[in-house]
């Protein structure tokens, strides 16, 4: 007979933590993906000098050069749906934190180091110092083309690892149980069988005496019968006649029954 096998998965609640950290993430994911329209039409209301786009004046140079934020924003979404469908239901496993802390490191390596390499180079530094406020406003937009995939991506890193000290201190366990494999049909030939198809019974052994058999009870005493006095015996009357017909006269009869002589 086949055992039926169990595996136990852990699970745990996602918690406000989780789904403000997500909530957040996912905000700046989207921010980044739409820092090319918001900051065209920030900079041409605050500016006299008017521009069509600040980094991607196509649909393909604004998938390569957004490709970072927009995958972040389509991350921070999943995740934050996830987080929120958990809030209230342990339904939260390693899966999340794995997820949550590797996607963003796969997505975020060459941004990082992107911004890394703009803030300490020397044309940023000259940026701020000049007068020309617009320059400042690019070099800024500039960092936060990197800047805000890399915040949206911490943010996520951090809700994966809230997650697994969740998943750690948290003893609530899942039980699946395999599908069993179904019985064996019974074959009729299972069951021995003599002439005609009747079953046999099989001859039943004779194990010999019981050696720890209970010893018979005591047999119990007749209760003594009860000896009452016979009754006297009666006096047996003698036979009277009537000496006209021969009738029987009972005693203290005056006149004969039969033919009513005087007795």
């Amino acid at each position: 007979m086949a055992k039926e096998k169990h595996y136990t998965k852990k699970l745990t609640n996602g918690g406000a933590g989780l789904f403000v950290l997500t909530l957040f993430s996912a905000l700046i994911g989207i921010a980044g993906a739409v820092e090319e329209f918001a900051g065209t039409e920030i900079y041409n209301s605050f500016y006299s000098r008017r521009i069509d786009h600040l980094f991607a004046d196509s649909v393909e140079s604004f998938m390569e050069t957004y490709r970072a934020a927009v995958a972040m924003a389509v991350l921070g979404i999943i995740m934050f749906v996830w987080a929120a469908a958990s809030i209230r239901a342990r339904r939260i496993g390693k899966e999340f934190a794995a997820i949550a802390i590797l996607m963003p490191a796969a997505i975020l390596y060459k941004p990082v180091y992107d911004l890394v390499d703009l803030a300490m180079s020397s044309r940023c530094a000259d940026a701020f110092r000049t007068e020309f406020d617009g320059d400042k406003f690019r070099m800024v937009t500039e960092l936060m083309l990197n800047g805000l995939p890399a915040l949206s991506g911490l943010l996520m890193m951090i809700a994966g690892l809230a997650a697994v000290a969740k998943l750690g201190g948290d003893h609530f366990e899942a039980e699946l149980s395999a599908p069993s494999a179904k019985p064996a049909k019974k074959n009729k030939f299972d069951t021995p069988t003599g002439f005609n198809n009747k079953p046999v019974t099989p001859p039943q052994e004779d194990h010999g005496p019981v050696m720890n058999a209970q010893p018979d009870p005591q047999p119990q005493k007749a209760p003594a019968p009860v000896i009452t006095d016979p009754e006297p015996p009666r006096k047996k009357s003698k036979a009277v006649l009537c000496p006209n017909c021969g009738d029987v006269i009972t005693d203290g009869e005056i006149f004969c029954s039969n033919c009513g002589r005087k007795l």
